[in-house]
């Protein structure tokens, strides 16, 4: 995942869009690296009214419940 990361900001132009296609296409794959979840800490902060702090698992599992 660090390697696809590296190669999408070399190329440059749409970034932010390709690395979060290729995140969530890769994230499905396989696990999200260490270095890379546990700067987050389980915390997704939002400007939701009643949900500006939510845990990443627990929405996960969530989203997955839902799409089954």
């Amino acid at each position: 995942m660090t390697e696809c990361f590296s190669v999408l900001a070399k190329c440059g132009l749409d970034v932010d869009c390709n690395g979060g296609l290729v995140g969530n296409v890769l994230g499905v794959i396989q696990p999200v690296p260490e270095q890379w979840a546990s700067p987050l800490g389980d915390l997704l902060e939002t400007y939701l009214p009643g949900k500006a702090k939510l845990s990443i698992k627990e929405l996960a599992g969530r989203t997955a419940f839902l799409a089954l």
